[in-house]
């Protein structure tokens, strides 16, 4: 792997002098496997035709990939974020032939849904990818046992001051887990991976316990 710093100067690199002064004199390259809808260079000037002409007159064998389908569909990850940015997480989940999810060390939040007759393992979801806040149905996966689980993704606006806009650097991920698991105290430090079903509904500000309670009672 050659991580290669990206600053002004490297930008204005043409496409020649790219694949002449980084991958064959630098690297020696042999071989090239590049996307179908690969390019290179000062502002994508080098498209496949330009590299396909370079790799011909350097030697070097150029395989490039075509797209991958499902169902006449192109996968992409630009089509697969912007399906997980809009809450999709099912048609999401189809394309990457997976669930997303999140994992992470279960740590201590405020203790109020054990108050409340639903304890949740936490994780602080930081320096990725954040759903629309909102409940979801999932999958938790701890102890070496799968559970159905509900998740609110979001910032507790129920039990803030005020309640921030989606788009902070972290949020919590707030699982209950269903079908007889175990207690959220016994679960701290433990490795958790949440797996996103479906989207059930927007996080929003309730105006007290009671009716926070009852909601929750109707997502499970």
């Amino acid at each position: 792997v050659v991580e290669q710093p990206f600053d002004l100067g490297f930008s204005k690199t043409t496409p020649e002098q790219f694949f002449n002064d980084t991958l064959m004199a630098r690297h020696r390259v042999r071989a090239i496997v590049v996307g179908y809808d690969f390019t290179f260079g000062k502002e994508r000037s080098g498209h496949l035709q330009v590299l396909q002409s370079l790799c011909d007159a350097a030697g070097v064998k150029l395989t490039v990939v075509a797209p991958q389908r499902l169902e006449q569909e192109v996968v992409s990850s630009s089509a697969i974020r912007q399906l997980l940015l809009q809450g999709q997480v099912r048609d999401a989940s189809r394309l990457m032939g997976r669930a997303f999810y999140y994992r992470g060390a279960v740590v201590r939040g405020d203790q109020r849904g054990r108050t409340i007759g639903f304890p949740t393992a936490n994780l602080l979801v930081a320096g990725k990818l954040i759903l629309p806040f909102g409940v979801y149905a999932t999958w938790s996966t701890v102890g070496g046992r799968r559970y159905k689980s509900v998740t609110n993704l979001g910032l507790r606006p129920t039990f803030r001051a005020a309640a921030p806009a989606q788009g902070g650097a972290a949020a919590w991920c707030e699982t209950h887990l269903l079908e007889g698991a175990h207690g959220a105290d016994s679960l701290y430090g433990s490795d958790l991976k949440v797996e996103f079903e479906s989207r059930i509904r927007d996080e929003r500000r309730f105006a007290g316990i009671a009716e926070l309670t009852a909601q929750i009672r109707e997502d499970v």
